[in-house]
């Protein structure tokens, strides 16, 4: 029995689709369990994706990618992996200046936050980190 060396990613967001095409493997980190490899014929799976980096294809492949993630659900299973998010950005489109100015003011607004808007501003903190990190090359 052949194994597939590909499956299929799809990439949702509500502005429409981000990516769909057929890759060889998918890494990220989830919120339970730390970074994930993702391939081709694995058994079902389905978690929350942490704030991070999200590869698509190893690198040294043609049509590898690496975009900076704010959260999301994954599913995968045999043959495909869908994920949804609301915050998905390739490395390369990632504006620096905004990430800085949206780590700024998150950090200044987490100064008198009441406790539900501290929640809401540190998600923003680690989101700009996260950007500004990949944007630098780093996790």
């Amino acid at each position: 029995m052949t194994q597939n060396k590909t499956t299929h990613l799809f990439i949702s967001t509500p502005t429409g689709i981000f990516f769909e095409g057929d890759v060889e493997l998918v890494i990220l980190s989830t919120i339970s369990g730390g970074n994930i490899t993702l391939m081709p014929n694995r058994t079902q799976f389905m978690s929350n994706i942490a704030v991070g980096k999200l590869l698509i294809n190893s690198v040294g492949h043609p049509e590898h990618k690496v975009c900076a993630i704010g959260g999301g659900i994954v599913y995968a299973d045999a043959k495909q992996i869908k994920i949804i998010t609301d915050d998905i950005v390739y490395d390369k489109d990632i504006v620096l200046s905004w990430a800085e100015q949206q780590r700024d003011n998150a950090l200044e607004h987490m100064k008198s936050a009441t406790a539900d808007e501290y929640a809401k501003y540190e998600a923003q903190l680690r989101k700009a980190i996260s950007k500004i990190n990949i944007y630098n090359g780093q996790k």
